[in-house]
């Protein structure tokens, strides 16, 4: 993963990719590499510093309430 290969990886690119990636896990298909994605985030930062980066551009939103805002009707559908 680029993350942990990539040295010049850091904190910005934490910072741009958390909020996308936190939408995806709501979606049955994504949530395992979202998952996989944000914990090797954060072992690279902080898991403080990942999930405080979930509030950007959202700030009365969490991550896993945004989440489970993202998911598709469809995708709901079948979870139930």
């Amino acid at each position: 993963m680029l993350s942990e290969h990539c040295k010049s990886f850091g904190r910005s690119s934490v910072a741009l990719s958390v909020p996308h990636l936190s939408e995806k896990l709501g979606d049955a298909k994504l949530k395992k590499p979202a998952g996989d994605a944000l914990t090797a985030f954060a072992c690279k930062t902080s898991l403080q510093f990942v999930l405080n980066q979930g509030e950007l551009g959202y700030p009365t939103m969490s991550i896993m309430t945004r989440a489970n805002h993202s998911v598709r009707p469809s995708v709901k559908a079948e979870g139930s």
